[in-house]
């Protein structure tokens, strides 16, 4: 995270701030790592020596497979480095939890540090000396390395590539997806021999999209069957998942934040109330010029040259009133978007924007084009008060635009966006794909 991004919620951490980061449809993706107990059946562990089943501290659960590193298959498979060119992956296993003599041994011995890996072990990458250091190590007594292994090609590529038969078995002669989501570690020289490799095997007419964050490249391209296999063997890459493309999603309602339930069911309520009974004023967010960046599909009237053009929605401005300042302090164009994508013309932009910040005055209780049968107003947003903004990533139509995420962001910073908020996403299943991983940093 931003150091700035740090220190303005070291300053900042007051009631209002806490709204927000309450804030729904999803604040800031710090999304859920739901990677599911992926099995690898029968005939596939028979290509590697090494169990799937055991869930203990003893386990390093990648994607692809679990490995039992007591089990005297993996053991077993622990052989002395052979000597080889350049750098590669290899992983190390501890005893226990992470200790800092432990971490800094690896870094001592040479190793650049891929990711760490449950449970108690690291990713590496480094040279045959390096590796072959690490490995004599191990072997002295009470050394705190209970495993080493290389890094496989198969390990690299994710079960969800794979098509299944008939009794869900997984299938790895038949590839289920053509678009794919590869993650490399940043080292200049072999990333730019894997991108020219990368260049010459992508499917004919399709476009290969590049972004860097951190220590990571992570590349979307799409490639065949031969292809797949190919960058799977290539010693940068950390792994290779389907790539789904974007799409938009849905709403939740204010009311259930508050908590104010019957069962499962958000009781009527007035919920510009309920803010002003727990302290929450307009001239707090005045003051703090707080503002929301919705990441979605246009908004409003859109911009013109990344100038705003002027709002049409009364519940975007201060208080629902259009003859007051309007909350909306920048729209964006990101990625392959025009201005005209900018507009809010399919609507998904303008829904999320009222969720969040969205206005609707109590003298419009009770009329029908604002409140329903229960007395909740169409439109009220969760932080009725902020500012709000939006980058532009979905074009007129729903199409993606591509956008490179850490310059979307430190643009909305730029322009005054505290909390990045959206409401899309890829039919991954809740896995933790490189898209969530770019937010998160």
């Amino acid at each position: 995270m931003n150091q700035h991004y740090k220190d303005f919620f070291r300053k900042k951490t007051t009631k209002f701030a806490l709204l927000l980061a309450l804030m729904s449809p999803s604040v800031m993706v710090f999304a859920q790592n739901d990677k599911k107990n992926l099995s690898v059946e029968n005939n596939q562990v028979q290509q590697t020596p090494f169990m799937d089943e055991a869930t203990s501290t003893s386990t390093i659960f990648l994607n692809a497979l679990h490995i039992d590193t007591k089990s005297a298959l993996s053991q077993s498979s622990r052989k002395p480095i052979a000597y080889f060119a350049g750098k590669k992956m290899h992983l190390i296993k501890f005893k226990g939890a992470i200790k800092p003599e432990w971490y800094k041994m690896l870094t001592d011995a040479g190793a650049e540090i891929v990711d760490y890996i449950p449970t108690y072990a690291y990713m590496i990458f480094a040279n045959y000396a390096t590796i072959q250091s690490l490995q004599a190590m191990s072997y002295l007594a009470n050394s705190p390395i209970e495993w080493d292994g290389a890094y496989l090609p198969e390990y690299r590529i994710s079960p969800d590539v794979y098509g299944v038969d008939a009794k869900g078995k997984i299938n790895k002669n038949v590839i289920a997806h053509q678009s794919f989501s590869v993650q490399l570690f940043s080292s200049e020289t072999i990333n730019n021999e894997t991108l020219d490799l990368l260049t010459r095997l992508q499917t004919a007419g399709t476009e290969m999209q590049v972004q860097r964050i951190s220590h990571y490249v992570n590349i979307n391209v799409n490639l065949d069957a031969n292809g797949l296999q190919q960058i799977s063997e290539r010693a940068d890459v950390i792994s290779i998942h389907p790539y789904i493309i974007p799409t938009k999603n849905d709403e939740s309602q204010n009311m259930v934040m508050t908590g104010n339930l019957t069962g499962n069911i958000p009781n009527p309520g007035n919920y510009l109330t309920y803010l002003a009974n727990n302290g929450f004023t307009q001239a707090q967010f005045d003051a703090s010029n707080f503002v929301v960046n919705v990441v979605d599909d246009g908004l409003d009237n859109g911009s013109t040259g990344g100038v705003l053009n002027t709002t049409n929605h009364a519940g975007l401005y201060t208080s629902g009133n259009t003859g007051l300042s309007t909350r909306v302090t920048f729209i964006h164009k990101q990625g392959t978007a025009i201005d005209a994508d900018t507009k809010g013309c399919d609507g998904h932009g303008n829904l999320n924007t009222h969720i969040v910040g969205g206005f609707v005055p109590d003298a419009l209780l009770g009329n029908p084009n604002h409140t329903d049968v229960n007395g909740f107003r169409y439109g009220l947003g969760v932080a009725p008060f902020a500012k709000v903004g939006n980058s532009t990533i979905f074009r007129i139509g729903g199409s993606f635009s591509n956008p490179n995420i850490p310059n979307l962001e430190s643009e909305s910073y730029q322009a005054g966006g505290r909390i990045s908020t959206n409401r899309w996403g890829s039919a991954v299943g809740g896995a933790y794909n490189t898209t969530a991983q770019t937010y998160d940093f």
